[in-house]
């Protein structure tokens, strides 16, 4: 995860990879639960590139606390700077085909 600083107020920029997205409504879900945080001023997710970027008041909320927001969510979360393994590639597909689905739209 990375971050870069902000000459306003203490906002920093915060990349976090996410697996587990699957559609429109999963970028929307996480969209919404971080920007209703105490702290955090925008969210963009990227379905195609898997990822998030969050300008937030590192005064206010925590990196960790954004992490675990998305991951009571359902989602994985790694590194934008770390490639992921076979074996956790492997993990990610065989968890998708046991749900079916993305962890928003199982029924």
């Amino acid at each position: 995860m990375t971050m870069a600083n902000s000459s306003k107020h203490n906002l920093v920029k915060h990349q976090v990879k996410i697996g587990g997205m699957q559609c429109s409504f999963c970028t929307e879900t996480i969209r919404n639960a971080l920007s209703k945080m105490n702290g955090v001023y925008q969210v963009r997710v990227s379905l195609s590139h898997e990822e998030a970027l969050i300008y937030y008041d590192l005064g206010r909320v925590t990196s960790e606390q954004l992490e675990n927001t998305l991951r009571s969510l359902g989602y994985s979360v790694r590194s934008p700077d770390k490639l992921r393994s076979f074996e956790e590639e492997e993990a990610d597909l065989r968890h998708l085909a046991i749900l079916g689905r993305c962890v928003n739209c199982r029924g």
